[in-house]
């Protein structure tokens, strides 16, 4: 049983020392490196002048006023031992305390050394106590005699990926997140930012605030304020080999789920575990009707909580705006065909999340709506009729693997047959990732809320990339002709770009009194884009089919001119 704290023991703990974190000058501050005086489950000496790191002390070490101590934790029964050498030998008065992950004090004792200047401590974890990285401090009879260590309790699990499977099924819709299994932030060793730090940058020059965590930690500890703190700036943290970008909103949204509740002592948590890609190799499903999908970098699990002092934790089911994470990848992958993918464990299957490249092409970027476990996998569909050769055969390919075009079938692309209006729609709207708000703002009746494309053209309704034949009908089976695609496809890039990014072209088509007015100055405006080309000569065509194949390769150009 934990002992009261006496005044004694309350002075001493009062004069114990906290060293904070330094934040860095320039355009942006970081708080990196670990807390001068602290190690994972190390020794630490004191020799009443400075404070080092040691393994092993020899006798000759020890100054008059000096303590070793060392902590240990049976992570099986809780029990925790904190031995240790007072240089003055026997008789001599030692006093512990143990701080708990949240802050609070798990334990205070005092005993007197040895004969031979030995001291020990010894009692058990409560059943209930936070997994995490305790902080114990060791005091001596004079002020000047003080020495702090650490223990880690629980160890850490990495759950291996289930099996894989990916829909092809065109419409197919991402469903809600599920919540991923809880990470304690008790169970991996942490890198505590404390408030003072975050406050410090306030004076500091614009720019976002950078967090670098030292080698051997997994994340990050913040105070639960850390969004009022930041105020407008960001939060960039580089863990390991990886990095994050947090809105200071998306931690204040954490700490409204709490509001009304007292939060003392509470803490917010960002974890991310590297997890076994040799293991989630071994649980892709096998290449089925010219599917085939493999690893191409890392696989995460990422984890943002805020952690009350009674140890209840809570999560955003989504951001209110999205955390970008960079991930890292074979550089021997084709680019082209990776993407960041989450476990739908709903589903029980990986969910393509997008990604792109950065401007040095060695990391994939993406930016999240929630956190649960990632990885960067390499999607390649090939169709029967859409041969190596094929003018489209690379555009179309590259498309599948981003999951904004699908076959006809599992194994047919029908890239010359003519591209439905329902089709090209839901083209751009998964290109733009594009939304619906869930209320159906059209009247055509004939979109009926059962078919595979009612989303889709619900969304590209709400954006103002299509309209109806007429009021009530959007004719979603009948053939795009090619000036139709082009006012869809300006529409989509002005959407993204906004119009003023766009100028009108010099450039008139030799069947140019053939394009309907309408369309006359879209068209105008995406050939000057490059969106748009003729279709043969100087000949746009307007009136002729567009292709499968001609509206990925339009979608593929827009994409260019956007990401370019």
């Amino acid at each position: 049983m934990n002992r009261p704290i006496t005044r004694l023991q309350a002075r001493i703990c009062m004069a114990m020392m906290v060293v904070p974190v330094a934040l860095s000058g320039g355009g942006s501050a970081a708080a990196e490196g670990a807390a001068a005086g602290s190690t994972s489950q190390g020794v630490m000496m004191n020799t009443g002048y400075s404070s080092a790191r040691s393994g092993v002390f020899a006798a000759a070490d020890l100054s008059p006023n000096a303590l070793s101590a060392v902590a240990q934790v049976d992570a099986a029964s809780g029990t925790v031992r904190i031995t240790g050498t007072v240089s003055k030998g026997a008789g001599q008065p030692v006093t512990v305390m143990v701080i708990r992950p949240s802050g609070g004090i798990d334990y205070v004792d005092q005993t007197s050394s040895s004969s031979d200047g030995q001291y020990e401590f010894q009692y058990v974890l409560e059943e209930m106590s936070p997994r995490g990285t305790y902080l114990v401090k060791v005091g001596g009879s004079g002020g000047d005699t003080l020495v702090t260590t650490e223990f880690t309790y629980s160890a850490i699990s990495q759950p291996t990926p289930p099996p894989v499977s990916v829909p092809e099924a065109p419409g197919a819709q991402p469903t809600q997140p599920s919540q991923p299994p809880a990470v304690q932030p008790g169970s991996v060793p942490l890198y505590v930012v404390d408030a003072s730090s975050l406050s410090a940058v306030n004076t500091a020059g614009p720019g976002p605030v950078t967090i670098k965590v030292p080698a051997g930690n997994e994340g990050v500890k913040l105070p639960y304020n850390a969004g009022e703190l930041l105020g407008s700036r960001s939060l960039i943290i580089h863990s390991g080999a990886v990095s994050v970008e947090i809105q200071p909103k998306v931690l204040s949204d954490l700490v409204k789920l709490k509001a009304g509740e007292s939060l003392e002592g509470a803490a917010i948590s960002f974890i991310v575990q590297e997890l076994n890609v040799s293991e989630a190799e071994k649980q892709l499903p096998q290449r089925t009707a010219g599917t085939r999908m493999t690893t191409a970098g890392q696989v995460l699990d990422l984890d943002l909580a805020l952690h009350t002092q009674s140890g209840t934790a809570v999560r955003l089911s989504s951001f209110s705006e999205p955390i970008e994470v960079s991930f890292g990848f074979d550089e021997n992958r084709e680019k082209r065909l990776m993407g960041v993918y989450y476990w739908n464990e709903q589903q029980g299957a990986w969910e393509y999340m997008g990604g792109a490249l950065d401007t040095t092409e060695t990391r994939l970027i993406a930016k999240l709506p929630h956190f649960s476990t990632f990885a960067v996998l390499e999607y390649h569909k090939a169709f029967a009729d859409v041969p190596a050769g094929h003018w489209a055969q690379e555009t179309i390919t590259t498309l599948a693997a981003r999951h904004i075009v699908f076959g006809v079938s599992d194994t047919m692309f029908a890239p010359s047959r003519q591209v439905s209006r329902a089709e090209f729609a839901a083209l751009l709207v998964r290109t733009l990732s594009l939304q619906t708000s869930g209320k159906v703002t059209h009247s055509f009746q004939d979109v009926p809320t059962s078919s595979w494309f009612a989303s889709e053209v619900a969304a590209a309704y709400d954006a103002g990339l299509i309209q109806g034949k007429s009021a009530k009908a959007f004719e979603p089976h009948a053939g795009m002709t090619r000036e139709e695609m082009a006012v869809m496809l300006v529409r989509a890039y002005e959407l993204s770009r906004g119009a003023s990014a766009m100028s009108s072209s010099t450039i008139r088509y030799e069947d140019q009194n053939e394009i309907a007015s309408w369309a006359q100055a879209h068209i105008s405006r995406g050939t000057a884009a490059g969106l748009l080309n003729g279709a043969g000569g100087s000949r746009f065509l307007p009136k002729a089919s567009a292709s499968r194949a001609e509206a990925a390769q339009a979608v593929a150009n827009m994409l260019t001119a956007l990401e370019g």
